[in-house]
């Protein structure tokens, strides 16, 4: 049953996005984040740079004219699936997605002024999630919150970079 769980999620997933995650990325499998490494998103680009290996994408992070990142979420969980087998559920009728990582439930859902984590309502400090070309993005500053990520910014690369969590 968990396969054919899996394999519905899989599906769903291809619907919601209708165009593949990674296309040729250089390694079959994702790293994991261990001490001292982090996640580096470059700003418009089809690349993502986990652990120091770059990983093709075609969905790239962008800018909205408020200057908030937003990232695309199935990009950004599918590297912690792979990492550290967390999971990953699509609600299609409620427009929403959530993943369990680092003993929390996180959900984001499409145009709400909220996330949720473990059951409790926290408001977005930063825009909300959007659909832009069939791509579920949220904002990567609550991303990082929801997680207890460290998030900067890197001015000269346009760069955003998630550092491991603070667990």
């Amino acid at each position: 049953m968990w396969d054919l769980k899996r394999v519905i999620t899989f599906l769903l997933l291809i619907v919601l996005s209708a165009m593949p995650v990674l296309a040729d990325a250089p390694t079959a499998e994702y790293v994991a984040l261990p001490e001292n490494q982090e996640i580096r998103i470059p700003i418009g680009e089809d690349y993502f740079v986990v652990n120091g290996v770059k990983q093709k994408t075609d969905t790239p992070a962008y800018l909205t004219d408020e200057g908030i990142t937003m990232i695309p979420m199935r990009v950004v969980f599918n590297i912690f699936d792979s990492a550290i087998g967390n999971s990953i559920t699509w609600n299609v009728e409620e427009k929403s997605a959530a993943t369990d990582m680092y003993e929390r439930v996180v959900k984001f859902t499409l145009e709400e002024n909220y996330y949720v984590i473990n059951g409790v309502s926290i408001p977005h400090k930063m825009g909300t999630p959007k659909l832009t070309n069939g791509v579920f993005y949220i904002p990567l500053r609550d991303f990082g919150d929801a997680f207890g990520f460290e998030i900067s910014w890197e001015q000269e690369t346009s760069t955003a970079i998630i550092n491991k969590a603070q667990y």
